[in-house]
């Protein structure tokens, strides 16, 4: 079984395309990889062009990182898969 998710939203600052192909649930392959925040074997946190991303999982290991185009590709048993919640800035939420 395979499953995609992709986000292909450009903004003035020329996102890179963001996208999630996995497959079998034991390896996951990415587009849009900004930067690694930190990598274990239960959780890798990644910057994403769509925000800040956790995979979750066990013997988890990234095979390749590409910092140029934002490919990154990890092997391992992966649980879950999920994304930060983006805060609105303080003084926009005050003047609507």
């Amino acid at each position: 079984m395979e499953i995609k998710h992709t986000t292909t939203t450009l903004s003035p600052k020329a996102k890179l395309p963001h996208s999630i192909t996995l497959q079998s649930r034991s390896k996951a392959i990415l587009a849009g990889v900004e930067n690694v925040l930190g990598a274990s074997e239960e959780i890798v946190n990644l910057v994403t062009s769509e925000g800040t991303l956790s995979i979750f999982g066990k013997s988890l290991k990234i095979q390749k990182f590409n910092i140029e185009d934002g490919a990154l590709v990890l092997d391992g048993i992966i649980d879950s898969i999920k994304y930060a919640a983006v805060k609105t800035p303080i003084l926009k939420r005050l003047f609507k």
